[in-house]
């Protein structure tokens, strides 16, 4: 025998590979941790782009409706709708920011112009549903703006007042105060809901005190002191009905309605009524 074969033939085989007790599901387990990972950051590109996507899709969207005069209709198509939606998805946006400023360049000389021509004029031409519209958007794009939110209160209120829900135009006057306190028009729109006789919670006491307030917080408003003239002028208290009517008169002497008032009430007064339309001793 060859010696060295047999040495060769006696040696031990050589050490098998031991893969570690676990070896096959740490290797598994990275491979999912991975895949995991890398699927998470599909997800999350996907879903920036599809916000890009929405975002940039929503200016042209909401210029269309700008341009075509659709502020409030149709539904989901219409300025209000796509602001709303907007500023639900991005409410800190760029875009968001720009179309703020496009609504209030639209709407606010439009409220203006009610609200200074129903200070002035008492104008009942005025459409107060569109107007209530109107000041909600613009509160929503300026929610610490008071004055906006103050007219809002306000617009709610007279047509409520004028569905004959007077707790409700109560309650929205009062707003209307806590935004804008001693505003005139708020006075004496609770001075009217008070002398509404279809309402159980009358009250001429408080109709007299908000159209006092409305007649003296603001000297160039007509309305507190014309009307508180004309109450005392069907109570027959014609000293008193004098008095506040003068007033209404002297911020507005040419008004004709109230001229009129004044020639019915100075012979009760034993006064005659002068050019000017005031009473006039003898």
């Amino acid at each position: 025998m060859d010696v060295a074969a047999a040495d060769a033939d006696a040696l031990p085989d050589p050490m098998p590979t031991i893969t570690p007790a676990g070896g096959h599901n740490s290797a598994k387990m990275k491979w999912i941790v991975g895949a995991v990972a890398i699927l998470g950051l599909i997800i999350t590109i996907a879903m920036l782009n599809s916000s890009t996507s929405t975002s940039n899709n929503f200016t042209p969207k909401f210029n269309s409706a700008l341009a075509a005069g659709r502020i409030f209709q149709p539904p989901g198509d219409c300025v209000a709708d796509l602001y709303e939606a907007e500023a639900s998805r991005s409410p800190n946006s760029s875009e968001l920011r720009e179309a703020s400023a496009k609504i209030r360049s639209k709407l606010e000389p439009e409220g203006n112009d009610a609200f200074q021509r129903y200070y002035a004029e008492s104008d009942q031409t005025i459409d107060w549903e569109y107007i209530t519209k109107v000041y909600n958007l613009l509160q929503k794009t300026a929610p610490s703006d008071k004055e906006f939110s103050a007219r809002y209160a306000y617009s709610v209120a007279l047509t409520s007042l004028k569905r004959k829900d007077y707790t409700k135009a109560l309650s929205s006057y009062q707003d209307a105060l806590r935004y804008h306190p001693d505003w005139a028009l708020a006075f004496n729109g609770l001075g009217r809901v008070y002398l509404q006789e279809d309402w159980s919670s009358r009250d001429e006491d408080k109709t007299v005190e908000y159209y006092r307030k409305a007649c003296e917080v603001d000297s160039a408003f007509i309305w507190g002191c014309k009307n508180l003239g004309e109450f005392y002028s069907r109570k027959g208290n014609w000293a008193l009905a004098e008095d506040y009517m003068t007033r209404a008169l002297q911020r507005a002497p040419t008004r004709e309605s109230i001229v009129r008032a004044m020639g019915r009430i100075c012979p009760k007064v034993g006064k005659y009524q002068t050019s000017s339309g005031t009473c006039g001793t003898y």
